[in-house]
This record gives structure tokens, C-alpha cells and sequence, in this order.
């Protein structure tokens, strides 16, 4: 292979490659820059070094042409993708190439100034673009260059070479700040409230506690230092789980590349396509590598380019460009003849030639002057950042209130009671006791838990956005191919000449059968029934001056004429199902049962050729005809044509009648076209008679059966498509028509005078498991509407069958139509949202008022209805409110315009949609629905425009991703409602009574840490593995709006019930206790301000003050163990979700976070020296037993509103259940 050295310029061939020398000579491609590829070196072994480089003053510059002045390289609309190019969540910056300023100072040395580091490689990037010239370059030269054939691809020798020299075709990984990294980890979340904290009491220990420093300020100073460090390890954890998890999707999402190598077409996966590798790219493709297109598609009658690429994910702008197989810019980067790694085929297809991989390509490069990326935070963090703030700011206001009663009050009227230091520790009891320190630690583990969950229900998600959108979707629409059904199409009938129909294998066996008797024919002499060819005007086409010299032989009898020289109609529909069609088999796969073998291709063009191949052999027809110009099937068209010229002879009689094989000429073009029957039956002129296999013009009689034959089929669930072909004689076309004057005629003439050869009947069988998954969702209060291409009589079938359409006349009820839509005025029921009230099965019923609550409803007179997508262009804004009070739906023969119109104007209503699919069709929906869903086996596009991606390609995973989905929600608020009672509630009381009221502060800022730093987070993590409860999808979608994670419920819920009682309860008891210990609380405590009566001795008083704080301390801890098995449910009772012996329920988590907590309690009150350090003391037993009392009140408590919740739904109390 050649390649210009990048200092010296010399050609370099590398050892194993063909030379040629007449090129060589020649100087072919020596200004070809080099192959961009990503690491490597020259190669080893010999090299042969030829000085043919170019003057700087020939290379040209590189200009901006259609640019706006720079290039801008923005990050992509939607969420991070997880492929193999978008792997690295880059936030773009531009990238400006200014032609004139490089080409003046392209000479000029680099700065050596290191503020200019970047900036010099930016312009070391401009360099290395400008220097590219595969653009430029014929696509012949490219492959010579290259070392490659555009006929036969790489061999495996070079493959292997190439892979060893160049490496994997994957990027780099992106820079990263370590510093600034590890500071993020310290200065997350509460870190610095722990850092300063740490270091005020310090400061209190000494200088301020001088002369006698208090011993237990000094550990609590370590211990929050510890605190500070720990859950900076916790976060490295985190980010390093994280990044785990990541690289594990883009390994389950790895892409695969359509690559001809060795001659034959087969997958290889993105990361091993090498440079010289020949690409075939299709819509929906993502391309792995930079590519030189050396063939493109064309499709309209001005024979511009069909192929089309969305280059948004570099570009930011959505307006899809042509390729071109010739250079149209001196641009690298404008040029359209160059594909670069990451964006998407949107249509059409192509060839082309790798010429860059990994981090030599635009993308890669691109990617190397980028920083580290900041994502923002989603609703459900900015939710919790909010709370969080708000109790921040509550705590700051609490703080400042203290100093102000210390500054004016306390120090003068009672300066020994809290002395500067004192104030201090105050001030840190306040912030600990506000804080949930354990709420970060508690919200990262769920997050990362539920995550892992939907993991290993191969249920993958981009961002936490998606988790939390979930749990608010209240329509879902279906795309129908591959996601609904199997996506297994199988020819199962199929009717010659739209009139006799029969099974696929009736066909096969009357083929068998006539050619049987051919040959048996064949030896006896045979009755000429071709009949004379009509001359007349060159503009009538072969196809029917054949129908015309049918009529000659009309005396003969079908049995003689069935078995005529040329292909009977069987055969002629056979052909034409080869030749118009996309699919193509894999090589190495053709050993296997035709049901078994690999086809590459979209699934109807599968079916299509698999059933061409069991009638019989394919490539036998394939390899008689060549291809002269191609318009691949697009859902707008919703045909394909193919138009063919004749290789071999041999090829007339196994696709065309003998009276038209005698008569076509190798110029001749054979035309055919494959696609709806309702778009392509007024192109149709002429039938092939099944009978004789000539052409037969058609009357009203056989068109009204062709259209009946089509809707009995769509009725019961088959896709029906048409196949045609036209014969061009070459005194039809103008002599020596440019290409795409070429293309022009050829859909020119597709449109009027087709021959019809037959239908086929096409089944996509629906997944076994949908309907109980609609079902469901529907007792989930979600609606499931189906939107598809295809013909409404097909797709209401096929809905039934799944049973998203309900209604029919066994039932009562009807589909409606669109007629059945108000026309305007206001009549139509609005979709304004409404209050819903929940039945005890989960039903939602009539509109009900509930504290401002709000849920969308529906009329129970509005069943189901069919629409076709062109009718949605006719409705106004009253029909489409109407619309979407339906509870079935199925909208057909969509465009991928119409189903974005469907998904905004739902979304324009106030539904939270879901969109799943799996094609390029669908990319641009689930784009614009609230969460895309897209199938683990789906197009690169649609993957890369979805939220989530089902791998296991089931639309039951939809039902485990929505109850993962409300389950994460669920309990995110069953942690926040079990770490505020005594977490911040439970330990404000303390510091507030000791400041205003006089009393010690019966709870220690030391014992506050330990609640909520190690007893109550191992809990709350428990509750992240909690299974979802029973009813989690019999309840309603919930509304982001309406239904916040904190809301007045919960902290009704956490502070005045559980709080409260936890907080009395505590109090008690530690007063109590002083009471039986000789220290009256009215004589000894309230309003003394660290005065005692003289007969209390200040040791005595001191140690009983300790056994007290710890007794509050044992209170907390051992109520929230009850409190911990009342929130694992809202509504339903602990004997319906048990914590063990039911494997669903059971979550032995709880019992481990329980014995975790009684550890923490024994070590920090039990071991003497924290005794002596710190001031606690053990506690009497029995107060390890009354606060069990206490927690079997707070769980008895909650069962009782739990049974009043569900008993009476449209209560007071399930209105203010949270």
C-alpha cells in the first residue's frame, strides 16, 4: 500500500502489497495524503521509498465554502449515546478552519508558548485535515492506494496485517484531570459542610478550648475528618462502578459493519474494519470509520442523490446531506463524498471504501482537543438538590439564630453556659442535626442498584433521566415490525397475476411439477404458441406488444399452454422477487436449511428472497442480470425499483414468458418494482395470466380482484406487497442518457403500463407474550397505541390479535374512523387533565378533586379507532383532542413524519409518551418522545436516538423497565421518608432545647453522626433493593408536576407522625431515667443553664447527663428499625409484602442493616476507651426493650393507615397518604 511519509512526503509501500509500477511511475496518487488511521507505525519488514512528494505551492488549500466561518462542532440533542464513536460523552467546542489564515501562515513555525498549547493543536489538526486528499481522489485510485477491490474487498492476510498495524477501530479515551477529579470526590455532595465542620472544632479543641481542652471535641473533629475522607472514597467507588457499568453497555451494544471481504459480504463488528475495507452502508447504518463513498443511490426525477447522511452529531444541524461518489468541496470536512465516523445513513445506500479509523478521524481527532465533559443535572437530582437546599438553608438561618440569642443573650446573662468553643460545637450540632449526611450516600447506592437491576434484566439505560421517566408514561407508542411481532416474515401465500392464490408450498409443488413435465414435453415436438410480435411505434413497450400477440395463440388449451418454452408465471413471480430486492444471503451461512440461513437486509426483503430461494435457486437468476440503477424501498415511497440489463441469455428464460424473451435485446432494460399494493395498483396496465404466463391487459373485473385478494389478506394479518416488471426496449431510450437522465426515465416509466406478476402474503407473527404485556400496561393505567406502515386492515389485525384493539362487534363496541371524529367548534371532549380517584382493584374512575392531584382521564364512550396516516393531515386541533381521549388507537401507513407529528402532538398535550422501535423510520419519534425505547437488535440510528435499549428485543421488557422504573422512584421516597425522623428531626430538638430553653444537650453532636452516617444509610441502602410492591402497576402514571419526590405528604409523613413520636418518645425516656437517677427535670435541668442545686454532685450529674444522651441515642436507633419495616410499603401491609419467607418480597438486606446498626451501638457505647474519650455510657436493658415497644407502635400505626388507605381510597387519609 502507498502512503506519503507525513515529514519527508516519500511514498511508502508496505511489504505484502501489490506495487504497481506503471502507477508508480506515473505518480499516481502522490499527493494522496495518508491513510488516517488510528496508531501503528510503517509496518515491518522491507519498504521501497520513492521521492515523487509534492511542492507545498500544488497542495491545495483548504478552503470554507457553505460554512457559516467555522465549523461547530456541537453535542448531540439527545442523551450520550453508547456506541463505539459516541462512547466518550464529548461536549463539542469548535473547531474553526479558516482557509485563508492557514493557507498564509501554513508555512510558519508553531508558537512554543504554552499558554498556546491548545490552540497549536488545533492548528496541527487543521494541518493534518488539509493534508487528506482521498476526496479528491478518483475512487479507482483510492482502492489502488488502499491496496484493495471494490469487487472482492480485503482478503483475510491483509485484515490481519492491518488490524496488527493499526490496531482496533476504537477511540482513545478521553483525557482525564486527575486532580481536579480527586477534588471532586472530597468536595462532593456534603463534603465541604464536613471539612469545615472538622476544622471549627478543631479550632474549638484549641486554641479556643485552652486552658482545659475538651477531649471529646478533639474526637469529634477526627471523626468528621474520617467522615470527610470516607465518603470521598465512597465517591471514587462510585465514579469507578460507574465507568464499570458503562464499559459493560458499550460491550453489549457493540455495532456490527456490513465489510465485503474475500469476495463475499459478511458482519464483522465496528471495531475491526480496518482502512481499505469496502463498506456496504444502508439506511439506518451508522458508519464506524471515515469513508470514501465510490457508490451512491439515486432516487428523484432530477437524479439526485437517494443516499443521505444526518451529520447532526458533529455538525448540529438536523438537515440530512447528500453523498456523492465525486468530490464537491476541496474541503475535507464539507466535501460529500466522504462519510465521517458517527453519523447516520438516513436513506438510500451506498458504498464505500474505509480510508480512517480510531483516532484518525474527524470524530477522533475532534475528540482529542476536547476536555472532560460536565453533565448537567437531571430532574430527579435537581429535585434533591433543591430539598437539600432548603434544608441548608434552614440549618444556615437555625445557626445564625443561635449566635444572635448567644451574642445578645447568653453571653452576658450566662457566659459559662456555652463559651465560644461551645458555640462552635453548637453551630456543628445544628448542621449535623439539619444535614442528612447519609442521603447522598443513600440516592447514589439506589441509583446504582436499580441500574444494576435493569442490567441484568438486559434493560439498559443511558442516563438516570430515563429511570425517572419511566414512572410518569402514560401512552406508549408501538412501532409494529420487530417489536409487536417477531420480525420473522414469512411468505406464506402468494397470488400469480392477482388472481390464483395458493400456499407457498402449493407453489413450490406445482413448480416441481411443471418442470417435470417441461422436461417430459421437451423430448416430444411443441405446438409454437408464441404467436406473431406486434410492430408498431418504438414508444410501445415489449410487455405489451406481447399482450397483444397472446391473443394469437388464444385457441390452444392452458394445458398446452402452461407448459410453454419460457418460464411459466410461477417462475416470473420468482424472478422478480430475486431481482427487486436489497437482501443479500451470507456466505457463511449457506450450508445451513434455507429457514436457518443468514440474510442481510431489511425483513421484508428477507422473506421475499427466502421465498424466491425455495422455488428456486437465486443466485442462478442474480447472475444473469445486472444492475443499472436502484431505488432502494423507502417508507415514504413505500416501493422499491430495480432496473436491470440482461449478462447472460440464459437469464430470458428463468425470468420472461418466450414470446417476450424473443423479442428482448441486450440493451434491452428489464424494469421492476416491488412494494404496497394500494400505492402500486394504478401503475399497473397488465396482468400475467397464470395460466399461460403472458401478459394479459387488465380489466375492472381483475383489478377489483387483485384489491380484494389484498384486503382478505390484510384482514387476517398479512402484510401484502406487489410485484411488478416492464420490459424497455433500447429503441425506447434516447442513446447514450447520462446517469441520472437515466434515473429519470426510469421513474418515469415506472409509474404507467406495469405488468403485474403476483402478490405475496407476508406474516409476521406477534410475540407470543403481547398480549398479556398490553394487558398490563393497560392495568398500569397506560395506553398502548400502535403506529406502523402498514395497511390499516393489516395493522387492525394484527393489533387485535395483541390486543391493543379491543373493540368489536362481539364486545358492542366499534372501531371508529376518522369520520367519527367532531369536525370543529368545540364540540369534542377536551383533554385537559382531570383528577382520577383509584379503585381498590386500581381501576381509574370518575374525576375526583384530591389536594390539587391531577391525572388524565378518559370517556368511556371512546373506545378504539383506526387511522391511516394521511387522514392525520386533515385534522385540526379539536379532532386531535378528541384523538387522544381514545384508550385504542392504531395509526397506519405512517411516514416517520407522521409518527413525529403523533409523538408532539401527544406530548402537546400534557402525556408523558413512550416511543419504542427499532428502525430508522422510527429514529426521529423516539427522538422526540419523552423516553425512546429502542430493541437491542434495532437499527445503529434508532439506538442512538432511544433513552433505553431493550437487548433481549422483547416489548416485555417495556413492563420490567416500568416497574423498575416506579419501583426506583418508590423507594427513593421510602428512603428520605426513613432518614428525616431521626435523622435531622430527631436531632434538632436537642440543640434547640439546649440553647433556648437552658438544657443539656441531651443528645450528643457525636452520637448525631453516628445515626447518620452509619446506622441509618446501611439501612436506607437496604431499602433500594426492595422489591416493588404488588400494586406498583395497578396504580396511575404518575405526574412530574404533581407527584415530587418530597412533597408536603412525606414530610407530613417523616417529621409530624414518625418524627414526633420518635422524638417525644426519646425525650422521655432520657428524662426518665434522670428522674429514677435523683435529677428532677423542673429542679435539675430546665432553665438552669448549667447551674445545679447543691445537692447534685457535677460528676454524678455529668455521668448520669452521658447515660442519658446514649439512652436518647439507643431510642433513635432501635425505633427506626420498625420505623425501616413500615416504610418498605405505602399502601400495602407487611403480611401482603413480607420481609421474609416469600422469595419475591424478602429482603434479607433489612436484618443485615439491622445487626449492622446493633454493631455500631455496642462498639461506640461499649468500648471503654470511646467511653472515656467521647462521654458514652452503656444503657440500662430495659432500655433496649421499652424502645421496641415503642417502634411496634410506630409499625401498628402505620398498618392501621395502610388498611384505611386501601380500604377507603377516596378518603381523607389516602388523600394525605404520601
Amino acid at each position: 500500500m502507498a502512503v506519503p511519509n507525513k515529514k519527508t512526503g516519500d511514498r511508502i509501500y508496505f511489504e505484502g502489497d501489490v506495487v504497481d509500477e506503471e502507477a508508480g511511475k506515473a505518480g499516481i496518487g502522490g499527493t494522496t495524503g495518508t491513510p488516517a488511521t488510528g496508531g501503528g507505525g510503517a509496518g515491518s519488514g522491507g519498504i521501497t521509498i520513492v521521492d515523487d512528494r509534492p511542492s507545498n505551492a500544488s497542495r491545495p488549500a483548504l478552503r470554507r465554502e457553505r460554512s457559516s466561518g467555522s465549523l461547530s462542532i456541537r453535542p448531540h440533542p439527545r442523551r450520550n449515546s453508547i456506541d463505539a464513536a459516541a462512547a466518550l460523552p464529548i461536549q463539542y467546542r469548535t473547531l474553526s478552519i479558516d482557509v485563508d489564515e492557514y493557507a498564509q501562515k501554513q508555512s510558519a513555525p508553531l508558537k512554543k508558548d504554552k499558554r498556546d498549547k491548545k490552540d497549536r493543536h488545533e492548528k496541527k489538526t487543521v494541518a493534518d485535515l488539509a493534508d487528506l486528499h482521498w476526496h479528491t481522489t478518483p475512487a479507482e485510485e483510492v482502492a489502488m492506494q488502499l491496496s484493495t477491490s471494490l469487487k472482492t474487498g480485503l482478503s483475510s492476510d491483509q485484515v490481519t496485517r492491518r488490524l496488527a498495524q493499526y490496531g482496533k477501530n476504537v477511540p482513545s479515551p478521553p483525557p482525564t484531570h486527575r486532580t481536579r477529579q480527586v477534588l471532586g470526590y472530597f468536595f462532593k455532595g456534603f463534603g465541604p459542610v464536613l471539612l469545615v465542620a472538622s476544622v471549627l472544632v478543631f479550632i474549638a479543641w484549641k486554641p479556643l478550648g485552652n486552658p482545659n481542652p475538651a477531649l471529646a471535641n478533639l474526637a469529634l473533629a477526627i471523626v468528621l475528618a474520617a467522615i470527610f475522607a470516607i465518603q470521598a472514597l465512597f465517591n471514587m467507588w462510585q465514579d469507578w462502578s460507574s465507568a464499570r457499568v458503562m464499559s459493560s453497555i458499550q460491550t453489549m451494544l457493540a455495532d456490527a459493519s456490513l465489510v465485503l471481504r474475500d469476495g463475499s459480504i459478511t458482519s464483522v463488528a465496528a471495531d475491526q474494519v480496518v482502512p481499505g475495507d469496502v463498506l456496504m452502508i444502508k439506511a439506518g447504518n451508522k458508519l464506524p470509520a471515515d469513508v470514501r463513498f465510490v457508490d451512491v443511490s439515486s432516487s428523484s426525477s432530477s437524479g439526485a442523490s437517494d443516499t443521505k447522511f444526518d451529520r447532526s452529531i458533529l455538525t448540529g444541524e438536523s438537515v440530512p446531506l447528500a453523498a456523492t461518489a465525486h468530490s464537491t468541496d476541496d474541503n475535507y470536512l464539507e466535501t460529500r463524498c466522504i462519510g465521517l465516523q458517527g453519523t447516520h445513513c438516513v436513506s438510500g445506500t451506498c458504498t464505500g471504501i474505509v480510508v480512517a479509523t480510531g483516532d484518525s478521524t474527524v470524530f477522533g481527532r475532534i475528540a482529542r482537543l476536547t476536555n472532560e465533559p460536565k453533565t448537567g443535572m437531571t430532574t430527579l437530582e435537581r429535585e434533591i438538590f433543591n430539598f437539600v437546599a432548603i434544608v441548608c438553608c434552614i440549618m444556615v438561618s437555625v445557626i445564625v439564630l443561635v449566635i444572635i440569642i448567644w451574642a445578645a443573650w447568653l453571653r452576658k446573662d450566662h457566659p459559662e453556659w456555652i463559651t465560644v468553643a461551645g458555640l462552635i460545637v453548637s453551630a456543628v450540632s445544628v448542621a449535623v442535626a439539619f444535614v442528612p449526611e447519609g442521603l447522598p450516600v443513600a440516592l447514589t447506592a439506589s441509583m446504582t442498584i436499580s441500574a444494576n437491576m435493569m442490567r441484568k434484566n438486559r434493560i439498559l439505560c443511558k442516563s438516570l433521566r430515563t429511570v425517572e421517566t419511566l414512572g410518569s408514561v402514560s401512552i406508549i407508542c408501538s412501532d409494529k415490525t420487530g417489536t409487536l411481532t417477531q420480525n420473522k416474515m414469512v411468505v406464506t401465500e402468494c397470488a400469480v397475476g392477482g388472481k390464483r392464490t395458493m400456499t407457498t408450498d402449493e407453489a413450490r409443488d406445482a413448480l416441481v411439477l411443471q418442470r417435470a413435465d417441461r422436461h417430459t414435453r421437451s423430448l416430444s415436438p411443441e405446438p409454437d404458441v408464441d404467436g406473431d410480435v406486434l410492430a408498431g411505434d418504438d414508444d410501445v413497450d415489449v410487455d405489451a406488444r406481447h399482450a397483444n400477440a397472446d391473443s394469437a395463440g388464444a385457441d390452444l388449451t392452458d394445458q398446452l399452454l402452461a407448459f410453454e418454452r419460457g418460464a411459466p408465471a410461477l417462475d416470473q413471480l420468482r424472478a422478480v422477487a430475486a431481482l427487486c430486492n436489497d437482501g443479500q444471503f451470507d456466505a457463511a451461512t449457506r450450508h445451513l436449511p434455507l429457514a436457518e440461513q443468514t440474510i442481510h437486509g431489511d425483513a421484508t426483503d428477507q422473506a421475499v428472497l427466502r421465498f424466491s430461494e425455495r422455488l428456486g435457486p437465486v443466485a442462478e437468476l442474480r447472475a444473469n442480470w445486472s444492475t443499472k440503477y436502484t431505488l432502494p424501498f423507502n417508507s415514504k415511497n413505500k416501493y422499491m425499483i430495480r432496473a436491470l440489463s440482461l449478462a447472460q441469455k440464459e437469464g430470458l428464460a428463468l425470468a420472461l414468458p418466450t414470446g417476450l424473451a424473443s423479442v428482448f435485446q441486450p440493451n434491452d432494460v428489464l424494469l421492476t418494482i416491488k412494494g404496497a399494493p394500494e400505492i402500486l395498483l394504478d401503475r399497473v396496465q397488465y396482468y400475467v395470466n397464470p395460466s399461460t404466463g403472458v401478459a394479459v391487459e387488465m380489466d375492472a373485473a381483475t383489478r377489483a380482484g387483485v384489491s380484494a385478494i389484498k384486503d382478505n389478506w390484510s384482514a387476517h394479518g398479512r402484510r401484502v406487497i406487489l410485484l411488478a416488471r416492464k420490459t424497455l426496449s433500447a429503441a425506447t431510450l434516447a442513446p447514450g442518457l447520462s446517469s441520472a437522465a437515466f434515473e429519470e426515465e426510469m421513474q418515469r416509466q415506472a409509474r404507467t403500463g406495469m405488468t403485474l406478476v403476483g402478490l405475496v402474503g407476508i406474516v409476521d407473527p406477534p410475540r407470543p407474550e403481547i398480549p398479556d404485556v398490553v394487558n398490563t400496561l393497560r392495568r398500569a393505567g397506560i395506553r398502548i397505541f400502535m403506529v406502523t406502515g402498514d395497511f390499516a386492515l393489516t395493522a387492525q389485525a394484527i393489533a387485535a390479535e395483541c390486543g391493543i384493539i379491543t373493540a368489536s362487534a362481539e364486545t358492542g363496541t366499534k372501531v371508529d374512523s376518522v369520520a367519527d371524529l367532531p369536525r370543529g367548534g368545540g364540540t369534542a371532549a377536551s383533554a385537559a387533565p382531570a383528577a382520577a380517584a383509584e379503585t381498590d382493584d386500581g381501576d381509574v374512575t370518575t374525576p375526583k378533586k384530591a389536594f390539587g392531584k391531577e391525572r388524565f382521564v378518559l370517556e368511556t364512550t371512546r373506545k378504539a379507532i383506526v387511522l391511516s396516516g394521511p387522514e392525520l393531515l386533515s385534522l385540526n386541533e379539536t379532532q386531535w383532542d378528541a384523538l387522544a381521549q381514545y384508550e385504542e388507537i392504531v395509526f397506519a401507513r405512517t411516514t416517520p413524519e407522521q409518527k413525529l407529528r403523533i409523538v408532539r402532538e401527544l406530548r402537546g398535550r400534557s402525556y408523558i409518551v413512550g416511543m419504542t422501535g427499532d428502525g430508522v423510520n422510527d429514529a426521529p419519534s423516539l427522538r422526540a418522545a419523552d423516553i425512546g425505547m429502542a430493541m437491542g437488535s434495532g437499527s445503529d440510528m434508532a439506538r442512538e436516538a432511544a433513552d433505553m435499549v431493550l437487548l433481549d428485543n422483547s416489548f416485555s421488557s417495556v413492563v420490567e423497565a416500568l416497574r423498575f422504573g416506579r419501583m426506583m422512584f418508590d423507594n427513593l421516597k421510602k428512603t428520605i421518608a426513613y432518614l428525616l425522623p431521626a435523622g435531622t428531626f430527631s436531632e434538632f430538638w436537642p440543640v434547640i432545647t439546649n440553647v433556648v430553653f437552658g438544657i443539656p444537650q441531651i443528645l450528643s453532636s457525636f452520637l448525631m453522626i453516628i445515626i447518620c452516617l452509619f446506622t441509618d444509610p446501611m439501612a436506607s441502602i437496604a431499602l433500594a433493593y426492595e422489591a416493588p410492591e404488588a400494586d406498583v402497576l395497578t396504580r396511575p402514571p404518575r405526574l412530574p408536576g404533581k407527584d415530587r419526590l418530597v412533597d408536603w405528604k412525606l414530610l407530613l409523613q417523616a417529621y409530624w407522625v414518625t418524627g414526633t413520636i420518635e422524638t417525644v418518645t426519646s425525650f422521655t425516656m432520657a428524662y426518665w431515667y434522670l428522674q429514677r437517677s435523683g435529677i428532677p427535670f423542673f429542679g435539675a435541668i430546665w432553665f438552669r443553664f448549667g447551674s445545679l442545686p447543691d445537692n447534685i454532685d457535677p460528676d454524678y450529674y455529668a455521668e448520669k447527663l452521658n447515660i442519658a444522651s446514649s439512652i436518647y441515642f439507643v431510642n433513635l436507633v432501635v425505633m427506626q428499625w420498625f420505623n425501616l419495616l413500615a416504610m418498605r410499603t405505602r399502601r400495602l401491609s407487611i403480611f401482603q409484602h413480607p420481609p421474609l419467607f416469600n422469595k419475591r418480597t424478602q429482603n434479607l438486606y433489612l436484618f443485615a442493616a439491622i445487626g449492622f446498626a446493633v454493631v455500631m451501638v455496642i462498639f461506640w457505647l461499649y468500648v471503654p476507651k470511646f467511653q472515656t474519650v467521647l462521654g458514652n455510657m452503656p444503657v440500662p436493658v430495659e432500655h433496649w426493650f421499652l424502645p421496641m415497644a415503642f417502634g411496634m407502635g410506630i409499625l401498628l400505626l402505620d398498618e392501621a393507615r395502610k388498611f384505611c388507605v386501601r380500604r377507603w381510597p377516596n378518603g381523607f387519609l389516602a388523600r394525605i397518604a404520601w
